[in-house]
């Protein structure tokens, strides 16, 4: 794994961005067509703007906006009915090195999570291309780190000694709440359409193609690139995660901070929702000047999305 410095701010001596990761790629498959550009899918007239039956373009949301299709007079254009809102379980990995230049790790936090995800357009209000977001369930995370269980554990006690408890202080609201907040989603065809490289400044592609290229390699499905908010009292919007990521449009609170990805041994969904299980790799690391045992630190989640 590359890493590439850049200076940060206050106590993050400095944030870096992924340069590659053995944990990345493939190309996602070609969506199908839309029926709108043939005769309509319910077979009751020329098109699917006929008023006889209700229809995907009858006012409302149609199957290919996430919303309630027209799979109840016939065979829709991807024969799915997409899900609304999904029940999400997962945890959040928090990596700590001792030397993190060299790659020597020292101990993993886990914080458990539980929430919900929903799906389509106009959803994060400063995130105007989002196609979905993940909402986590306040109070919901527990610190289930247990070093007599796993001997790669951190101590919670030891953490919170050195003042580097950054699982609890990252999903706790009152402090910098990064990963507590809303996640913002834009699945990987929107974001190809898009055109967004997310990170500057980095000799890699970071766009929806790049991504897919490279998990491919490791069979993995690059499936939605991940955007937090950056806002003054978070973490990322005080160490300077402007300088690596990008917003999904010009003025946009919201960052790139996220790869999210699928392994299709274990889920064979392919739509632009959440279905199934997902993994989540950070696009920056944090170099870490507390003075604890720790120098760095790092990012990853595991989620299961259940309609």
């Amino acid at each position: 794994m590359t890493r590439t410095r850049l200076s940060g701010l206050g106590l993050l001596v400095l944030i870096v961005a992924l340069v590659s990761c053995t944990q990345r790629g493939r190309d996602e498959p070609t969506p199908e067509p839309d029926d709108d550009d043939a005769t309509d899918d319910d077979d009751f007239g020329p098109d699917d703007d006929d008023v006889t039956r209700p229809d995907d373009d009858d006012f409302g949301t149609d199957d290919d906006d996430f919303g309630t299709d027209d799979d109840d007079f016939g065979t829709d254009d991807d024969d799915f009915v997409p899900p609304g809102d999904v029940t999400v379980i997962g945890e959040y990995r928090f990596e700590y090195y001792i030397d993190l230049q060299n790659g020597i790790p020292w101990c993993t936090q886990v914080m458990q999570f539980t929430g919900s995800a929903s799906f389509g357009p106009d959803l994060v209000p400063d995130c105007i291309p989002c196609t979905g977001r993940v909402d986590f369930a306040q109070g919901s995370f527990v610190d289930v780190s247990n070093p007599a269980v796993d001997p790669d554990h951190c101590d919670p006690a030891t953490l919170q000694a050195q003042g580097t408890d950054y699982g609890v202080r990252m999903t706790d609201p009152a402090d910098y709440g990064d990963f507590s907040d809303v996640l913002g989603l834009i699945d990987s065809d929107s974001l190809g359409a898009l055109g967004l490289d997310m990170t500057t400044g980095f000799d890699t592609d970071s766009t929806a193609a790049g991504r897919e290229a490279e998990y491919s390699q490791f069979g993995l499905d690059f499936t939605h690139g991940g955007f937090v908010n950056a806002d003054a009292t978070s973490l990322a919007g005080s160490a300077g995660l402007e300088q690596i990521t990008r917003p999904p449009t010009p003025g946009s609170g919201f960052l790139a901070a996220w790869d999210i990805y699928l392994d299709p041994t274990a889920n064979s969904y392919s739509g632009p929702e959440l279905v199934g299980p997902y993994a989540g790799d950070a696009m920056f690391v944090l170099y870490l000047s507390e003075g604890g045992t720790a120098d760095g630190l790092y990012f990853s989640f595991t989620l299961t999305a259940t309609p």
